[in-house]
C-alpha cells in the first residue's frame, strides 16, 4: 500500500477517535465518514500523474473538453507543446483506476474511446492504475522528446 495512503489512514483514524471520545463534538447530529477507499480513485490517479508531469516540466492540463462533429469529448489529461506560437495539445492520456473487476470493463471502454479520440490530431496513451503512473510519465518523456 502506498506510504501516503497509510499515513492519511492513520491520521483519519486518530481524528475519528478524538471526535468519538470528545464530549464537545460540535456537530453531534452529523454522521462521521468512516468508510475509507481501499484504492485510489481515478481523480486521485489523475492528480498524481498531473503532479509528476508538472514536476518533469510539461505543460499539462486536466479534464479538457472539446467538441468535434457535434460530439463532446472530455480528455482526462492533455499534454501541450507550443506549435504555431500557441499551446497545442499533442498527447491525450486516458486514466482508469486499476481494479481486477474493472480491468475488463476498462479495456472495452478504452477501445471505444480510442476510436472517438482518433478524430483528433493528438496521440493517445493510457494510464491504468497507480502502478502505471511512472511508466506513463516515461512514455510522455519519450513522446515529447520528438517535439
Amino acid at each position: 500500500m502506498n506510504k501516503n495512503i497509510v499515513e492519511i489512514e492513520k491520521l483519519a483514524k486518530e481524528k475519528i477517535s478524538k471526535l468519538i471520545k470528545s464530549p464537545k463534538n460540535p456537530f453531534p447530529e452529523r454522521k462521521l465518514i468512516t468508510k475509507y477507499p481501499k484504492e485510489l480513485s481515478e481523480a486521485e490517479i489523475q492528480a498524481i500523474l498531473y503532479n509528476k508531469l508538472k514536476e518533469s516540466g510539461f505543460n499539462v492540463r486536466l479534464e479538457i473538453s472539446c467538441i468535434n462533429n457535434k460530439k463532446k469529448s472530455i480528455f482526462d489529461v492533455v499534454v501541450y507543446t507550443n506549435l504555431l506560437d500557441k499551446p497545442t495539445g499533442v498527447l491525450i492520456i486516458e486514466v482508469k483506476k486499476a481494479s481486477s473487476v474493472l480491468r475488463k470493463q476498462a479495456h472495452k471502454s478504452l477501445k471505444k474511446q480510442a476510436r472517438k479520440y482518433a478524430e483528433y490530431d493528438a496521440d493517445l496513451i493510457y494510464c491504468v492504475g497507480e502502478s502505471d503512473i511512472i511508466s506513463t510519465v516515461d512514455k510522455v518523456k519519450r513522446f515529447m522528446s520528438t517535439y
